[in-house]
């Protein structure tokens, strides 16, 4: 008899009907709790609850979509995963050197059409000695190539579910906020940004964290001003002990530095307009991340896709100049001995994770793994990280580095930044939109799907809170339109 789960969401890997039977009684309790069974291989299975619903999985293309099935049912619920196969196999009690091993060894195997052998040892020891589970040495290769499908799923999974509630998070307000700190930075003469597309390719940059690291590096960093293009964000730029050549912020909290901002300020419409004070240079405007209406306000209807946190922000910007390569220095993302900064021995009151050995935040997490795919996206670019933070990109050590001096940089970094164009803030288009959507809502109107800010406001806000309005009792349509009117007024209420 299994305790009785402490989560809504349950998601259960290996079916079990004895374990389903155990937990019918949960599920009455709280009409919102779903049960999820993955099994490895399609079978007859006779479940008919409407909280319950059972996935098959068997080959790694299903993945993705099982994972953002189960991710969307999960939000804004607490998501526990019972892993019956993996356990039964013994896969997971491995070390991870050894599920490489394993993992390496299943494309061979398979294409040979033999059984897989591990091979003796400590691993066949052990196994041997738990009860009910089969000795690794008779697994054949398709079993421990299933049991590795469940353990990526589980990683897919538990990342889905992270970056939609993130993603809610940020959107909790229904974007609001940003445009209220957008609407007050347009007061503001700022310049395109996106008009600096590619205008130092193939110059090597240098992004600036403020990770414990920095310490270690920073001597170098001025040595390399007239050699790369440096950019710095955040807490980093109280840090660095020199203006980089571009600065960013992204925060729509008022950033606390000591002195101004003299380099160009890089930052998307949200920023907290607290920030822009601070600001004695040129004003770079980035398009939204997130928000894409607030883009449109601002001429450019498609996202900048710059990850999670300034650091990420960062390398986005370096690449779109067309920097390479890019190196990423005091980027740490996780803590060192305790300290969350370079010179500073305060503690962050900050919720802490345990993430691949390493002491880290949740936002941190999204970043190493934003970084990661970002480098797959673009194979044209070079990347690497200095040492002393979380693994994320190549090691590399500055003093083994070699790049050219830049004639002129200086000068060529203003020249480029005179040249660009003003950003034309397009607000009265913007509320005459939303306007003629509240009309069509009151006199219970078709809405026009073409109206922009159905398509870049109210429509990817719907997507990201349905699944939370489908849990509840009543006509989703109603849901939808009571959405849609109360996220209007309170966008009209800050024009």
């Amino acid at each position: 008899m299994i305790q009785e789960p402490k989560c809504d969401v349950l998601c259960v890997f290996g079916m079990d009907s004895n374990l389903y039977s155990q937990l019918h009684s949960w599920l009455q309790k709280d009409a919102k709790r779903r049960l999820f069974f993955v099994e490895d291989r399609a079978r007859d299975l006779e479940l008919s609850h409407p909280q319950v619903q059972i996935f098959f999985l068997e080959t790694p293309l299903q993945i993705p979509f099982i994972a953002s099935q189960i991710a969307k049912e999960a939000v804004l619920l607490q998501l526990e995963i019972m892993d019956l196969y993996c356990a039964r196999l013994g896969f997971e009690d491995l070390d991870s050197a050894r599920q490489s091993q394993i993992e390496a060894s299943i494309a061979r195997s398979l294409q040979e059409e033999h059984h897989f052998q591990i091979g003796k040892g400590d691993d066949e020891d052990r196994f041997g000695k738990v009860a009910a589970r089969p000795n690794l040495q008779n697994l054949t290769a398709r079993s421990i190539v299933r049991s590795s499908l469940f353990v990526e799923l589980k990683k897919q999974l538990l990342a889905q579910h992270l970056l939609i509630s993130c993603l809610l998070s940020d959107v909790s307000d229904f974007g609001v906020q940003a445009a209220r700190h957008a609407k007050e930075n347009s007061e503001r003469h700022s310049l395109s940004f996106v008009s600096l597309k590619n205008a130092f390719s193939k110059i090597p940059a240098i992004v600036v964290g403020a990770g414990p690291s920095l310490e270690k590096h920073r001597s170098m960093l001025a040595q390399m001003k007239d050699k790369a293009l440096i950019l710095a964000g955040g807490t980093a730029l109280s840090k660095l002990g020199f203006e980089p050549h571009f600065a960013a912020a992204i925060d729509k909290d008022p950033l606390v530095l000591e002195g101004s901002i003299q380099s160009p300020l890089c930052f998307p419409p949200r920023v907290h307009p607290e920030t822009l004070r601070l600001a004695k240079g040129a004003l770079l405007q980035v398009p939204d991340s997130h928000f894409a209406f607030l883009n449109w306000i601002m001429g450019e209807e498609t996202l900048f896709e710059s990850g999670w946190t300034v650091g990420t922000f960062l390398v986005a910007l370096a690449q779109f100049l067309g920097c390479d390569p890019i190196v990423s220095v005091g980027m740490d993302y996780c803590y060192q001995n305790g300290k969350k900064y370079a010179f500073s021995d305060s503690h962050s009151s900050d919720e802490l994770v345990s993430f691949e050995g390493h002491t880290t935040q949740t936002d941190w997490v999204m970043a190493i793994s934003w970084l990661k795919e970002f480098q797959k996206k673009h194979p044209q670019n070079r990347f690497f990280q200095t040492e002393g933070g979380f693994p994320y990109f190549d090691f590399i050590n500055l003093q083994d580095v070699h790049w050219q001096k830049q004639p002129r940089f200086n000068e060529k970094i203003q020249e480029k930044i005179q040249s660009l164009p003003f950003v034309e803030m397009r607000w009265n288009l913007w509320e005459e939109s939303l306007r003629r959507v509240l009309n069509q809502l009151m006199t219970k109107k078709e809405i026009d799907e073409e109206e922009v800010a159905f398509r870049f406001l109210l429509d990817p806000l719907w997507q990201l809170w349905r699944s939370v309005f489908e849990r509840e009792t009543g006509d989703l349509q109603i849901h939808q339109k009571l959405f849609f009117y109360t996220v209007i007024e309170q966008h009209l209420s800050i024009l």
